[in-house]
């Protein structure tokens, strides 16, 4: 079985024990008691002499060790008041990976309350962007620390550049602020900045690293930062809970793993970055795979399927039965795109050897897979065309719907809401799919004239019928379904003055959507992919006129 998701080979405990053992042995290795040992504290200096740092010590959490950094920070600063400026995607709030963007967006401030009662938290960015220059100015003041992530993982590895980086030091030290990197996977991280890791670390008062993030240890993590620093981390690490009785065997092998792969990074890099080019040079493959970033700007980034998570999975099934390649160890969720499907692919010692034709072979598999599902879909749609035009157009604009009450940053979804506007553009889908049928007999080809008469007809017919139809139908509705008076002439009222107020507007700014995407529609598009096709423009459009039903 070629596992294209593993970044890691599996490996038994007994072997991985005997093999530490066999260490312990030859070094004559005594058990450390509360962290405190020879060997343990020359692996400590170790890292920190790799990483510019002054002094190290271990951790049986990274998020108890970014955590104790945090308090030794504040304490230093004498900064009771001080802040601490997370982005919202941090690590510290979420302590999960991306799945759903709409949903955990929302949910930020709750889980920040929740996860950092202890800090006075200011959230500075934007969920979907990594943290950059702009977010931070005019922001920092004495006494902050703002944390900084390389790379973000829930952006699909993405990272500030490197003058941004170098801006934000000196923002923060004429601020008299500090900055803490969370480095669970720094070394993943370097080969895009082309910089050794001590450079980047160096603009950070305190740097955390995970040592099973990249290298495959057992568990645990190490804070680097300088001797006062670290020194009070100490302290920290026992009076929030976390200094065990022994550190042993997981500094062992945290050594072993950080020795064996610290210079294997920029080899990952190159290798992720040519299987995402050879995958998107595959016209087959680019119809049913894109990836976020679409140049990797880490040894990981997200990749899309353009399917729902159910069709994915079934096809993924089949790839792997029939051809022993699997091609990623978990989906996660819709992420950022609702309507698709993400997985991480983090490139590691063990899928890294595995060659690119291979990669290929199983996305091939995959694309036609899908490819074949789709053509059901057009034998559906063929056979059943209003019952295939109503599912589709319900679907989609769903998601539109949601994607905008996720922006409007509202306390929780309004499913009353919709069900409202989802349940029109399900009713509407099917007279769409047959009044272009009807353009087509009229019309029929792909002429620069046939489509130019059908898309203005189109618009001239459709356009102000469709908008005061839809602004009736979602306010009726919708008052009728929030109001316990029922007052019809109340409702009357309110749609009179909607259809009054907005559909002018909404028609001359459809012009500027519609216009270019049923030309496009009528000139590209295979008839029985048009409903699919518009449904997709109405997922941005639908949220839109949502927003102005509703506003």
């Amino acid at each position: 079985m070629a596992d294209l998701g593993a970044a890691f080979g599996a490996e038994r405990l007994a072997k991985r024990l005997r093999r530490l053992a066999d260490i312990a042995e030859e070094e004559d290795l005594a058990v450390d008691v509360y962290g405190a040992s020879g060997a343990l504290q020359s692996f400590e200096a170790e890292v920190a002499l790799d990483l510019g740092k002054e002094a190290g010590l271990c951790f049986p959490t990274g998020t108890l060790a970014q955590l104790a950094a945090l308090h030794c920070h504040f304490e230093a600063m004498a900064q009771p008041q001080g802040r601490l400026l997370l982005h919202p995607t941090s690590h510290l709030i979420h302590r999960d990976y991306l799945r759903d963007a709409a949903r955990q967006s929302q949910e930020v401030a709750a889980k920040t309350r929740q996860a950092l009662p202890m800090f006075r938290v200011q959230l500075v960015g934007h969920f979907a962007k990594p943290l950059a220059l702009s977010d931070l100015e005019g922001v920092f003041e004495s006494g902050d620390v703002l944390v900084v992530e390389l790379p973000q993982r829930m952006n699909g590895g993405r990272t500030p550049s490197w003058p941004d980086l170098q801006a934000l030091r000196a923002l923060a030290r004429k601020a008299k602020a500090r900055l803490h990197l969370d480095g669970a996977r720094l070394f993943e991280a370097q080969p895009y900045y082309q910089l050794p890791v001590s450079s980047l670390c160096g603009l950070f008062d305190s740097v955390y690293l995970s040592w099973y993030k990249g290298f495959g240890g057992l568990a645990g993590a190490i804070l680097l930062s300088t001797r006062d620093v670290i020194s009070s981390a100490a302290r920290w690490r026992t009076q929030l809970g976390g200094n065990v009785f022994t550190l042993a065997p997981g500094w062992m092998d945290a050594r072993a793993q950080f020795r064996l792969y610290k210079d294997s990074f920029a080899g990952r890099y190159l290798k992720l970055c040519r299987v995402v080019r050879a995958l998107m040079e595959e016209d087959a493959v680019r119809e049913v795979l894109r990836f976020e970033p679409e140049v990797p700007e880490a040894c990981m980034v997200h990749g899309y399927v353009k399917a729902a998570e159910e069709e994915v999975t079934a096809a993924h099934e089949r790839v792997v039965a029939k051809s022993q390649i699997r091609l990623w160890n978990k989906l996660r969720g819709p992420g950022f795109f609702p309507g698709e499907t993400y997985f991480e692919l983090s490139m590691g010692p063990q899928n890294g050897a595995i060659p690119e034709a291979v990669y290929l072979e199983g996305w091939r598999a995959l694309a036609e897979d899908l490819r074949r599902a789709m053509q059901h879909f057009v034998a559906f749609q063929r056979r059943f065309p209003a019952a295939a035009s109503a599912t589709v157009g319900f679907t989609v604009m769903g998601l539109g719907d949601a994607s905008v009450q996720a922006m409007e940053g509202g306390s929780a979804y309004d499913p009353q809401r919709g069900v409202v506007v989802s349940a029109y553009n399900g009713g509407m889908s099917p007279l769409f799919y047959f009044w272009w049928q009807y353009l087509d007999k009229i019309w029929a080809g792909t002429s620069l004239a046939a489509v130019a008469r059908k898309t203005l007809c189109n618009q001239v017919v459709i356009a102000p019928f469709n908008s005061a139809l839809f602004l009736t139908w979602s306010t009726a509705l919708g008052s009728w379904i929030k109001s316990s008076e029922h007052s019809t002439s109340s409702v009357r009222e309110k749609v009179t003055l909607k259809l009054k107020t907005e559909v002018p507007d909404l028609v001359k700014s459809s012009c500027g959507f519609w216009l270019p995407a049923n030309a496009a529609n009528f000139m590209f598009v295979p008839k029985h992919f048009r409903v699919l096709f518009m449904s997709s423009c109405a997922v941005l459009w639908g949220g839109y006129i949502s927003f102005v039903a509703h506003r």
